[in-house]
């Protein structure tokens, strides 16, 4: 017996959930670009990041630059922006050996989310940034 084509169907889920967020929601969505820290991007399509347009420029400086500018292109361009580590607060301590008692409010990813705020987007429940 030939079973139904709605029966055999099964919902299409990329994997790109972070460890340490249990069922946020997210599928593979075209029209999202995903920020966060790398360690919980490891899991996200890179062609649903920004990485792909942030090569090293060698100073943190000028890479600061190119990742607001990036950022910026993204949202000019329609794409809704998901933090998959929304789940980390700015406060929260982001160790690097040169900066040991750095916050992720002082990082690249403090950075998008300052640029965000101040275009006047928030976070939802899930992380992605809406209207206030």
């Amino acid at each position: 017996m030939a079973k139904s084509a709605a029966a055999v169907a099964k919902p299409v889920v990329a994997a790109i959930k972070p460890a340490p967020i249990a069922n946020m929601g997210m599928v593979a969505n075209t029209s999202i670009k995903y920020i966060g820290k790398m360690s919980d991007l490891q899991n996200v399509p890179r062609s649903q990041t920004l990485q792909e347009s942030l090569p090293n420029l060698g100073s943190p400086k000028a890479n600061y630059y190119q990742n607001s500018s990036v950022l910026r292109n993204a949202l000019r361009e329609g794409y809704r922006i998901q933090d998959v580590s929304a789940y980390r607060p700015n406060s929260a301590l982001d160790f690097i050996p040169q900066r040991p008692n750095r916050t992720v409010g002082q990082s690249f990813l403090g950075a998008e989310r300052l640029i965000l705020d101040n275009k006047g987007l928030i976070p939802n429940h899930n992380g992605i940034y809406v209207p206030r």
